[in-house]
């Protein structure tokens, strides 16, 4: 999904805009939820935890094949015709899918390992975070030169962590760093220190 749009918006002033601007990373969460809230006729809550599971997936395929998965559980069928012919190893392919299907209907073994879910979960629950602290309700837009503030430092993830999984499960720094690498979810540099408790910031 593109992370910069030209479309008519609102700046901080309350002036109406409609040159480019760039979509935080929370933003982008948010509107692969609703999409599939509303194509695949999910809650919110099973949206969020299947784009975590999604997002905790090595390969491009294998994301591909479990969205694709979804929606055949949905009975939605519109995406086959656009993404099949350009799959090169389509037997191949048919399998990752009947794999992530067996995975969304009876937990197969489709899927990253537990403690991988774990921080990727962590993650998006500190981007989440971070969203309704820089912009409440409202959609995260920025300039396009713009710091993305959703995208989260590690002591962020780490909070969230043991918010959700208790510390004595929280891995080693590096270990955190490195599976979020490999998944390619950036991490925002933090400053030295403990860091400070965020306040939410009010927004016209």
């Amino acid at each position: 999904m593109k992370r910069n749009r030209a479309v008519l918006w609102y700046d901080k002033k309350g002036t109406a805009r409609s040159d480019p601007i760039k979509i935080t990373l929370s933003q982008v969460v948010h509107d692969l939820i609703e999409i599939d809230q509303q194509q695949n006729n999910v809650s919110e809550a099973e949206g969020r935890k299947r784009e975590n599971f999604r997002a905790a997936l090595a390969s491009k395929d294998e994301r591909s094949a479990y969205a694709l998965a979804a929606s055949i559980k949905a009975n939605n069928l519109t995406w086959l015709p656009e993404i099949l012919p350009n799959v090169p190893e389509k037997a191949r392919f048919l399998g990752k899918i009947g794999n992530a299907l067996e995975a969304l209907e009876r937990n197969g073994k489709f899927g990253p390992k537990d403690s991988t879910l774990n921080i990727v979960t962590s993650y998006f629950a500190a981007v989440d975070h971070l969203h309704d602290i820089h912009f409440g309700k409202n959609e995260g837009l920025i300039e396009p030169d713009e710091e993305d503030p959703t995208i989260p430092t590690l002591a962020e993830v780490k909070d969230q962590f043991i918010s959700g999984f208790g510390e004595q499960l929280l891995p080693a720094d590096w270990t955190i760093r490195k599976t979020l690498k490999r998944l390619r979810h950036p991490l925002r540099e933090g400053k030295r220190g403990r860091p400070k408790k965020l306040v939410p910031e009010k927004r016209d």
